[in-house]
């Protein structure tokens, strides 16, 4: 949701938002209703500390994902099929 975006530091209020989402019929989530969503996201995520050679396999369309602030390298690879 935009709001998330408008609040952060490196955004800001008029940044373009990559996202936004509505109910089906157009109108927008409250405060409220985004603070349950992000609260019920946040109390089922999992953390996991993957290390060199780990390899993660998920289906993107059964779940959620991304990832906490790191330093340091980043080496990334996707394979996509169906």
């Amino acid at each position: 949701h935009r709001s998330y975006y408008e609040a952060h530091p490196d955004f800001g209020p008029n940044c373009e938002s990559p996202f936004h989402a509505t109910f089906g019929n157009g109108d927008e989530l409250t405060i409220d209703q985004l603070a349950s969503i992000r609260r019920a996201v946040w109390d089922s995520s999992v953390a996991l500390l993957l290390q060199p050679g780990d390899l993660l396999v998920m289906d993107n369309l059964l779940v959620g994902h991304g990832r906490l602030a790191y330093t340091g390298e980043r080496r990334f690879g996707a394979v996509l099929f169906q």
